[in-house]
């Protein structure tokens, strides 16, 4: 429980990769943003986050989790990882599993 919000930082960190350059569109001067090829599509994402999840899963001794990735307000990626009913063994499914986060949302409140 104590590792949660580490890896959380390190999926923030992984989702807001495609977002640089956002910040600097709200000034005068219009910059290109440039999307590092491995987050350019869902697939090619789907590759990385399931990698990173894995060693996550593994160390942390995570049941489920799942990762979602807004591009332009649009959903990009969602994947699913671990089991949402460990008894059961149902599998995670990043469209309908929910999740109890509690207090982990007091992370992302400004």
């Amino acid at each position: 429980m104590k590792n949660i919000p580490a890896l959380l930082v390190v999926l923030l960190v992984l989702a807001s990769a495609s977002l640089t350059g956002t910040a600097a569109s709200t000034h005068a001067k219009q910059t290109e943003t440039r999307i590092h090829p491995a987050l350019s599509d869902p697939d090619s994402l789907r590759v990385i986050v399931d990698e990173i999840m894995a060693g996550f899963m593994d160390s942390l001794n995570i049941a489920g989790a799942t990762v979602a990735v807004v591009r332009d307000g649009q959903l990009f990626f969602s994947g699913g990882y671990g089991l949402a009913d460990v008894r059961r063994r149902v599998p995670v499914d990043p469209g309908r599993t929910l999740f109890r986060i509690g207090s982990v949302t007091k992370l992302f409140t400004w």
